[in-house]
């Protein structure tokens, strides 16, 4: 749990508001990743292929191609 909490203060100072949000969201037990459109449900108002080329690269996330979606944490 340390691991988790390092990583929130590391997005939080360093990272995008998305890279906190995500981090924040997952992690845990129930929910261990998001995917990508739960992550433009809340980020609306960015352009998707901005979104997911800054999810896909971002230093504070990892992601996985699960089937046909790509998850997040």
């Amino acid at each position: 749990m340390t691991g988790r909490r390092f990583d929130y203060q590391r997005a939080k100072r360093y990272g995008t508001e998305v890279d906190e949000w995500v981090i924040e969201q997952t992690g845990t037990w129930d929910n261990p990743v998001v995917g990508f459109k739960e992550i433009v449900d809340e980020f609306d108002e960015m352009d998707q292929k901005e979104l997911r080329e800054h999810l896909l690269t971002s230093e504070h996330l990892s992601n996985k191609e699960v089937g046909s979606e790509t998850v997040f944490w």
